[in-house]
């Protein structure tokens, strides 16, 4: 077993700055958003809100499997977050039924349309800041020990 070099600063072994990259990337990703466009009539403040526990469910696993083989490519990623959204009024249905409202299509219909355009861009710049942080964790850039 070799003893670490002096100038290796890095506090995380890659395998777990991967999983860190990965959920910083995935929570950031609709805030970044939000922040980025909130002046837009607040619309995506409010694709936050209402879309905000769908993403997490769906592209949560979904981004995780498709990142074991494929690079994280942003056009990808708009096309998974695209696909996974077709999945969001299963999500809302269930939400429904939870808290026994009647399921209405024409309810989510509005919130289906929205979410194909917001779940796309999410996982746009999820695949971007999860390629960001990856890169800033691997170089040490944001775990080096002060001096």
């Amino acid at each position: 077993m070799t003893a670490p070099r002096q100038d290796d600063r890095r506090l995380l072994s890659p395998r777990v700055a991967n999983v860190v990259a990965y959920l910083c990337a995935l929570v950031c990703a609709p805030l970044v958003v939000a922040a980025a466009g909130f002046w837009i009539l607040l619309i995506p403040l409010f694709a936050v809100y209402f879309g905000g526990i769908p993403y997490l469910i769906l592209a949560g696993p979904g981004f995780w499997l498709v990142l074991r083989r494929y690079p994280p490519n942003p056009l990808i990623f708009a096309g998974i977050g695209f696909a996974l959204n077709l999945l969001s009024p299963v999500i809302y249905a269930i939400i429904l039924v939870v808290i026994d409202m009647p399921f209405d299509f024409e309810a989510i219909r509005i919130f289906w349309f929205y979410g194909a355009v917001f779940a796309s861009i999410w996982g746009a710049v999820f695949a971007l800041l999860y390629r960001l942080f990856r890169y800033l964790l691997a170089a040490g850039s944001l775990t080096a020990a002060p001096d």
